[in-house]
C-alpha cells in the first residue's frame, strides 16, 4: 500500500500528497488514516473490519465509506483514489447550458457522462443520501476506473495496485493529451 501511495504522489496523480488507499485482506479492510499523505503511508494504515467491531475506522480516509462499498459490492480488493489535474478537469466538461441541476452537478448530475468511455459519477463525501459510497459502487462494478464529477478518480483491481495504478496512470495521460490538445486548437 505505501508504495502505491508513493508511486502515485511521484506520479503527480494526486494533489499535494493526498488520495486513500485501501485494500481488503479477509474481511478487513486496511485503508490509510484521514490527513495522511500517501508517499508516508508507513504506520499511517487502519485496519478496519467491515462487521463493525472495532472504532478504527474513526480514524480512517473520510472516503472510508465509499471504500467498503467498493470491496464489498464489486470484485475489487484494491481501492485506489487520486486527484489527477486533467482527469478533474474533463470531469467537469459538460456543454449542457441549460441544465437545472447546474448549480449542484457535482452532486446531483443525473447525465449519464464519460470520459473515454470512464464513467463520471456526482457524489459526495460518506453515506448520506449522495454519498460517493452510492454511486462509485455501481460505476465501478464491471470497470476499472471511475472519475467524480470535479473531484477525482478511483480505481481498482481484484488482486493488486499495480493495474489500478497504470489504469489511473492511463486516464490522466490521455486527459492530459485532450486537454492540451484543445488549449493548442484554441
Amino acid at each position: 500500500m505505501a508504495e502505491a501511495g508513493r508511486l502515485t504522489v511521484r506520479s503527480g496523480l494526486v494533489d499535494s500528497a493526498f488520495g486513500n488507499v485501501s485494500c481488503l485482506v479477509g474481511d478487513v479492510l486496511h485503508i490509510s488514516r484521514t490527513g495522511a499523505a500517501l508517499d508516508e503511508l508507513e504506520g499511517q494504515i487502519e485496519a478496519c473490519p467491515l462487521d463493525g467491531s472495532s472504532c478504527a475506522a474513526l480514524t480512517a480516509s473520510s472516503e472510508f465509506p465509499a471504500h467498503a462499498r467498493i470491496v464489498t459490492g464489486t470484485a475489487a480488493r484494491v481501492v485506489l483514489h487520486g486527484h489527477p489535474r486533467f482527469s478533474v478537469i474533463l470531469s467537469m466538461d459538460c456543454g449542457k447550458t441549460d441544465c437545472p441541476d447546474r448549480d449542484r452537478c457535482h452532486v446531483a448530475c443525473r447525465e449519464d457522462r464519460r470520459v473515454f468511455g470512464v464513467p463520471v459519477v456526482p457524489g459526495e463525501v460518506g453515506c448520506g443520501p449522495r454519498g460517493l459510497a452510492h454511486t462509485l459502487p455501481p460505476a465501478l462494478s464491471a470497470r476499472r476506473a471511475a472519475m467524480v464529477l470535479g473531484h477525482g478518480v478511483f480505481t481498482v483491481d481484484d488482486t493488486d495496485f499495480n493495474r489500478a495504478f497504470a489504469a489511473m496512470l492511463d486516464l490522466e495521460r490521455a486527459c492530459r493529451d485532450e486537454v492540451l490538445d484543445r488549449m493548442e486548437r484554441g
